[in-house]
């Protein structure tokens, strides 16, 4: 991915301005595969700024319940990807439990998690739509 261009976003904090505007940018290294660090974004995040996450897994949240970050944008979960009617998922990820698909909310913090477009050990997805979703973030000023 970085030699692609792309910047890899692992255990960071850093501001986004535009038009005067500043976004604070949390993101946490993955939770399976790597070690987050709960204790830097704890320290670091400011709440005098709007603050977005970026973490894989959506159970990050569990973490940073009392940590003002505004919105979490979160995937891994595909949804389930298999769903029964009246019942939901019938497997969830870990990590993926608590918050598996569509916008929750814990006080301030908003998390979101996106269902994506494809599948993980089973090649199939049944009542768990694949989804791309866009968000427009604007200026209270």
């Amino acid at each position: 991915m970085e030699a692609c261009g792309f910047t890899l976003c692992k255990n960071d904090v850093f501001l986004l301005e535009k038009d005067h505007a500043h976004i604070q940018i949390v993101s946490l290294d993955d939770l399976m595969m790597s070690v987050p660090d709960y204790d830097l974004i704890k320290r670091e995040v400011s709440s005098d700024l709007f603050t977005l996450l970026l973490v894989h897994e959506p159970d990050a949240a569990l973490e940073l319940k009392t940590t003002p970050i505004n919105l979490q944008l979160s995937g891994h979960t595909h949804g389930g990807q298999v769903q029964l009617p009246f019942y939901g998922p019938v497997l969830t990820a870990p990590y993926g439990r608590t918050y598996v698909e569509g916008l929750y909310g814990i006080d301030q913090h908003r998390i979101y998690v996106n269902r994506g477009l494809g599948t993980t050990r089973l090649p199939l997805r049944f009542l768990a739509k694949p989804e791309l979703t866009f968000f427009t973030l604007t200026s209270r000023v």
